[in-house]
């Protein structure tokens, strides 16, 4: 039985005829099946110049592979042949990297092989006019009991044959998953905190931002041109073809699983062991190249309205991109411990005896203030600061200071009972169990409101 990789404008037509593909996953495009035991790759978002072998059709009509062969007749132990033919109908291109996918899930990725003896046990790549076997599926490994296989759902990918590097997108994961190579490093990083600027309310706002250690790039193995540098389905629809893209997408997915290829996406606050997780805070899901230190606030973005309290805290934002390598997903926090120094280091700076906190490390979301100064501050040196709807931050005039302590004081005077703190958290559990944002944001500004 023979399988035919062709490369051209009439094969995607005879791929129109093949089984449809399973659907990929919401947010995840580049997977068509996630589950434990059944993780696939959709084969119409594949890396650069990689392609399985039931339907390879590809973009560019001036490219023929049309005699790339696997033989069916498949050795007692499970091992997979592939004869690489391609040059006998046009340009040769060699094979870099064999996916072999298990019937229950999951691949084995191959990048050396067997084409001869001595150093041929392990050569690189598979060229024009070579046979390269040793190739085997994550359950067979050459020790008996072979896992039959859909030949056509076999994956290569190819290169020209010149001497350069080869095309090795994809990584071995474990449990038969695989991630691919050219995917951005997130790094989430807290920048902004304030105190509610209704000082009563004793609760706080927090921004987050972002930067790119690494990002998309162009693929380096020979013959690269010929294909798109990056096919992250993920990636911004807004680039070139041969571009690199500039955003990449995140949809809200929560943390807290094993690494399963898929992205993640996730905000979690000590309170959500209470009500139950919550993913979505409203954080960015489209994340650009370059990073940004203004992406998004928990509590209503620019509004004076903030519900984040002490309790609340810790709370993280984690984000890994789709088929990113588990290396990949990073996390900023920012903890009760956090919160205690920047009040500390503001009291200082009141009295004279410390530099201005504001941008080291936080500057103050829209609509917040620093916090109040302290009854131990008998003098203030430096005045509090606000910063408007807008962002821009400005000092309190000194009267503003007299009421904005007289406010604080007084809360700080009125101590809930038990039963009010009980009442608080009750009304937090319902808030937090409300659908949608909007209706969990206005919930909780209610209960915000409640000595607790």
């Amino acid at each position: 039985m023979r399988f035919r990789l062709a490369l051209g404008v009439s094969a995607m037509v005879g791929a129109l005829a093949l089984p449809a593909a399973a659907q990929a996953v919401p947010g995840d495009r580049a997977i068509s099946d996630p589950a434990p035991g059944q993780f696939r790759l959709d084969r119409n978002h594949l890396e650069p110049g990689c392609f399985d072998l039931g339907r390879a059709g590809y973009w560019f009509s001036n490219i023929d592979a049309s005699s790339f062969d696997v033989q069916g007749d498949r050795l007692a132990d499970g091992e997979v042949v592939l004869k690489n033919n391609t040059g006998s109908h046009g340009p040769s291109f060699d094979i870099d990297q064999v996916l072999v996918p298990s019937r229950f899930g999951g691949y084995k990725v191959s990048d050396t092989f067997d084409v001869g003896s001595g150093a041929n046990e392990s050569a690189p790549v598979i060229s024009n006019g070579e046979t390269g076997t040793e190739i085997f599926g994550p359950d067979s490994n050459g020790n008996g009991n072979p896992d039959p296989i859909d030949a056509n759902d076999i994956i290569v990918c190819l290169s020209d044959d010149s001497s350069m590097s080869q095309n090795e997108p994809y990584a071995q994961e474990t449990d038969g998953l695989v991630s691919a190579v050219n995917r951005p490093v997130i790094q989430p990083k807290v920048t902004a905190l304030g105190a509610s600027a209704i000082a009563p309310l004793n609760t706080y706002k927090v921004g987050f931002g972002y930067s790119t250690p690494t990002w998309y790039a162009a693929p380096t193995f020979d013959g690269h041109g010929l294909f798109p540098a990056v096919t992250d389905p993920e990636a911004s629809a807004f680039a070139a073809p041969f571009g690199i893209p500039q955003v990449v997408r995140l949809r809200v997915r929560g943390d807290g699983h094993p690494y399963d290829s898929r992205r993640v996406n996730d905000v979690d606050k000590a309170g959500e062991s209470w009500a139950g997780p919550d993913a979505d805070d409203g954080q960015d899901i489209y994340l650009r190249n370059g990073g940004d230190d203004t992406a998004w606030t928990d509590s209503n973005g620019n509004g004076l309205l903030t519900t984040l309290t002490q309790g609340d805290l810790p709370i993280r934002w984690t984000v890994r991109p789709s088929l990113a390598a588990p290396g990949s997903l990073h996390f900023a926090e920012l903890a009760d411990a956090d919160l205690r120094a920047w009040n500390t280091a503001w009291q200082k700076f009141y009295k004279g005896q410390g530099p201005n906190p504001l941008g080291n490390p936080y500057t103050l979301p829209p609509g917040t203030n620093s916090p109040a100064p302290e009854t131990s501050v008998n003098v203030i040196v430096n005045m509090p600061v606000t910063a408007s709807s807008s962002g821009a931050v400005t000092p309190m005039t000194p009267a503003q200071v007299v009421v904005y302590q007289a406010a604080a004081k007084k809360a700080a005077k009125k101590a809930a009972t038990a039963k009010q703190r009980a009442a608080y958290k009750r009304c937090a559990k319902k808030a937090n169990k409300k659908h949608g944002k909007k209706s969990r944001s206005k919930a909780r500004a209610k209960c915000a409101r409640m000595p607790h």
